[in-house]
């Protein structure tokens, strides 16, 4: 029969040792509803331990159950390329991403007869399209269909703390107002450390 040792990076093994306690652990949060501590998981450990293999396992859980799983790597252009998945998705089940509107022109008021008065709007140009706003449109979608959207994000590190302070942000916004969401990260012991030791990010540690 084949070996079934198969270390490759990210490869999901035939079976996994040791992992059940904390996959049920997941599932059971997702039965628990909005706010169970699971939900927000983080995954940590020496490389080749298999921090990828479960967040690919945790995705497979919430697919099982109609949820959506948007996946991301903590690289330059996190939020940007989040976003877009967002609106992919969104367009994806039949709706509209939100769209605002900026001031383009003002048109002064008549005079003597001339001209007329009013402003001239256009559309925000997309990168400018805040996250949450984009991620409430999703999970309104989603929950009226009795379902959930999970966030993962791989090999997290301090180069990338912006994006992540600004999805995390976004997400205890979300947790608060007792959204369907989950959200998962992984990364190396010293990566996972900064990140919780960032002053903004106190949600994260608690």
């Amino acid at each position: 029969m084949p070996n079934p040792f198969k270390p490759t990076a990210g490869a999901i093994p035939p079976r996994l040792a040791g992992r059940s306690d904390m996959l049920d652990e997941f599932a059971e949060s997702l039965d628990d509803g909005p706010g169970a501590p699971a939900r927000l998981s983080r995954f940590t450990g020496a490389r080749g331990v298999g921090k990828t293999v479960m967040l690919a396992e945790i995705r497979d859980i919430v697919l099982q159950r109609g949820w959506v799983s948007l996946s991301e790597t903590a690289t330059p252009g996190l939020v940007e390329r989040l976003s877009d998945s967002v609106t992919r998705e969104i367009g994806r089940l039949g709706t509209s991403a939100p769209a605002r509107k900026r001031i383009q022109g003002i048109t002064l008021p008549s005079v003597l007869g001339v001209g007329g008065g009013g402003l001239e709007f256009s559309p925000e140009p997309k990168p400018t399209i805040e996250l949450r706003q984009l991620l409430t449109t999703l999970v309104d979608v989603l929950e009226s269909n009795e379902t959930g959207l999970l966030v993962t994000i791989d090999e997290i590190h301090r180069s990338a703390l912006d994006g992540l302070r600004t999805i995390t942000t976004v997400y205890q916004h979300l947790v608060t107002e007792g959204r369907n969401v989950a959200l998962a990260f992984a990364g190396l012991p010293s990566a996972v450390s900064d990140l919780l030791s960032d002053n903004v990010l106190t949600f994260l540690r608690r």
